[in-house]
């Protein structure tokens, strides 16, 4: 009978053990499972930054955009539209961009234009002085910069129609640079934004309001042809007559 207790007090022991053995394993397993859910956290969060460094594009009416603060990606800007491009830190030119929202011409759908009405200047040849010739260009920030040029000679055109609409009170409209375009085209197709090395492609799902059709950028190619964006395929395009009617969608930065 002894032996018989001692073996069932070590068969009692031994399962104990295993017991705790299990108990412990079962802990690390729940915090690695819960350091894992806060690592992917950080990835789904609205407006977080990506390992690419690039902006999860949000959505919802709960984003609150704070001028002077912080203006979560897809928050409502100060101008009434939509926040699309946050630089990380304030630039020369500002930090965020926003488009005019859905509807902003008055119309449900863009509006379509030639680039400008004269087709045969290119106007940044006209631009003797290199300081202010390097405020034009493709890149994010130059946006605005290229518009007024456009103004100076283009009466009727995308620049006219993005230069004069107010939405929001605002008077510091413009049409998008290349890379400021291709930036706007990757929020439409609901990809990351915040990365200009990075081109918008086919991949996700175009936005409401937006068409799946060419839109033009201010940032001039040549003499007579201009660039502009593909919304349904994400590519840019490049060549096309400064009197093709493509559309048209303002930004602005602040």
């Amino acid at each position: 009978t002894t032996n018989n207790d001692q073996s069932s007090e070590s068969e009692l022991a031994a399962l104990r053990l295993q017991v705790q053995e299990l108990m412990s394993s079962v802990l690390s397993l729940t915090q690695r499972l819960a350091d894992s859910e806060t690592q992917l956290a950080k990835y789904k969060t609205p407006g977080s930054s990506s390992s690419a460094g690039t902006t999860v594009p949000s959505t919802g009416s709960e984003l609150k955009c704070v001028v002077g603060g912080s203006c979560p990606i897809g928050s409502t800007g100060p101008g009434g539209g939509v926040i699309f491009y946050d630089a990380g830190t304030q630039q020369s030119w500002g930090r965020y961009l926003e488009f005019a929202p859905e509807g902003w011409s008055g119309n449900t759908s863009d509006p379509t234009a030639a680039w400008c009405n004269i087709t045969t200047v290119n106007f940044t040849e006209t631009i003797k002085d290199d300081i202010q010739k390097a405020t034009v260009g493709n890149e994010v920030g130059k946006g605005k910069a290229n518009t007024n040029l456009m103004l100076i000679g283009c009466k009727t055109g995308a620049a006219v129609l993005a230069h004069t609409y107010s939405g929001g009170s605002k008077s510091d409209w413009f049409l998008p640079s290349r890379a400021e375009l291709n930036e706007m085209c990757k929020y439409a197709r609901s990809q990351p934004t915040g990365n200009p090395v990075s081109d918008c492609t086919p991949d996700g799902v175009l936005r409401g309001g937006f068409a799946s059709k060419n839109y033009w950028s201010s940032s001039e190619e040549a003499t007579k042809t201009n660039s502009g964006q593909n919304f349904g395929e994400g590519f840019v395009l490049g060549g096309y007559s400064k009197a093709a009617l493509f559309y048209v969608r303002p930004i602005r930065a602040f």
